[in-house]
């Protein structure tokens, strides 16, 4: 698998809004989402999206090697993206594609 500067920067920045404007999820309030930000930044395969809110980093890099991306042999590229939050929670943004 090999790390996608493209895919990096839509998780990157994805998380960040997450944390900014205090939301969990691959839609925003107005309605955008992770995967129309992909497609307006050229990425036109399957995308495979993962988020993840923790309190602790060790439940990112369990939860980032128990699901199903990192096993699917067909996803070539990855992106990862994290955020701190005031709190300390951590948010990060996986996207996956072939």
């Amino acid at each position: 698998m090999e790390d996608d500067i493209t895919l990096r920067a839509i998780a990157d920045e994805w998380a960040l809004k997450m944390n900014q404007e205090d939301f969990f999820d691959i839609n925003d309030a107005q309605n955008n989402s992770v995967i129309k930000n992909a497609r307006a930044r050229g990425i036109r395969s399957a995308i495979q999206v993962h988020i993840v809110k923790a309190s602790q980093s060790e439940q990112l890099e369990e939860e980032l090697l128990n699901q199903g991306g990192l096993l699917n042999s067909e996803n070539i590229k990855i992106g990862i993206g994290l955020s701190v939050g005031n709190l300390g929670e951590l948010f990060m943004v996986t996207l996956f594609t072939p």
